[in-house]
């Protein structure tokens, strides 16, 4: 459908998990300095081999600076700035990958539910240094998961797009995050399937199952 599905760290927290995460996964979102130190272990070890888009998101951003590698972490590497005190982040990207996008991580309450942090709708337009980047191309979000998660993917997509138009620059990457819980299989390509008519065909989508993927494996102690 022409949807691209990350993971979030946090639900692949051992090697095992990201060699058996590596084919299938277009990549893997990151949200603080541990699984960042995780998966630049796993990167040097296996090279090329693996998911090629890595996603910075939260925390991670807030020491950026601090913990940047000498050497490339992925193919594609994405900063999803929240606050303004990550603005900082989008500074000296260059090298860490061979394509980096800037991306905003969105506050949006669609369908009654919520999201996790981000800058609000309204704002995103003022913060010029961001949307005035010349990388900037992504708008990110993360919901909150239940029952009604279609319908929430459904809402913030529609959200979205309609900020994408106020904006001077075009975006080109819509990110949905997570929030899946206890949807089939069946249930997730027909939401696919629904997103991506509704999406004009410039602008990729992707997709975080992340506790999904392995909320239903069982514990280990």
């Amino acid at each position: 459908f022409g949807i691209h599905f990350l993971a979030a760290m946090k639900a692949l927290p051992v090697e095992a998990l990201l060699d058996a995460a590596a084919s299938p996964l277009t990549g893997v979102d990151i949200s603080n300095g541990g699984e960042l130190s995780v998966w630049m272990d796993w990167r040097t070890r296996n090279g090329a081999r693996g998911p090629a888009h890595l996603s910075l998101t939260g925390p991670v951003l807030d020491a950026w600076l601090d913990i940047q590698a000498d050497a490339q972490l992925a193919d594609k590497l994405t900063l999803n700035v929240e606050h303004p005190g990550q603005m900082r982040a989008i500074e000296g990207v260059g090298g860490l990958a061979r394509h980096t996008s800037i991306g905003a991580r969105i506050a949006l309450a669609p369908e009654g539910t919520s999201t996790r942090f981000g800058i609000r709708p309204a704002e995103l337009p003022q913060v010029t240094a961001l949307t005035g980047h010349p990388a900037f191309d992504t708008l990110h979000c993360h919901l909150d998961g239940d029952a009604g998660q279609g319908a929430h993917h459904r809402g913030a997509l529609r959200d979205l797009l309609a900020l994408a138009q106020t904006l001077a620059r075009p975006v080109r990457n819509l990110n949905l995050g997570g929030g899946f819980r206890g949807e089939t299989v069946a249930d997730i390509l027909r939401l696919c399937r629904d997103m991506r008519a509704a999406t004009p065909a410039d602008i990729a989508l992707m997709l975080e199952p992340g506790a999904w993927l392995t909320a239903s494996g069982g514990h280990a102690m």
